[in-house]
């Protein structure tokens, strides 16, 4: 559920608010946050979509890594997104077969800054 609206379910939302964080770096999980909600609904099927869902993605976790600057802490917070954002089986195998889609592409990561 997401109830308001924002592109991230509740029960994440309350873990990024609940997390001892600045307002930039929460902004940043929310980036990511909402990026991978993305990536776990994606259509499967739409090749345009699944890209585009990359590029944000990789968008997002840019943001995070020159929010945090402690590699730690980013691995530390897109973990535990991924976790919660894949917390069911269904949501798991969307996960899973977007991921596969994106079998042997390549992408690199932005030099601009990329935080929304």
């Amino acid at each position: 559920m997401d109830s308001d609206s924002n592109g991230i379910r509740d029960d994440i939302d309350l873990f990024i608010k609940n997390e001892n964080l600045t307002p930039v770096q929460v902004k940043a999980l929310n980036q990511m946050a909402a990026s991978l909600q993305e990536q776990v609904s994606v259509d499967i099927d739409d090749g345009n979509a699944i890209t585009i869902a990359a590029e944000n993605g990789t968008r997002a976790l840019n943001c995070v890594v020159k929010t945090f600057q402690d590699f730690s802490l980013t691995k530390k917070y897109s973990k535990t997104l991924q976790a919660y954002t894949a917390n069911t089986y269904e949501r798991t195998q969307n996960y899973l077969r977007y991921n596969h889609k994106l079998d042997g592409t390549v992408s690199s990561l932005p030099t601009e800054n990329t935080c929304l």
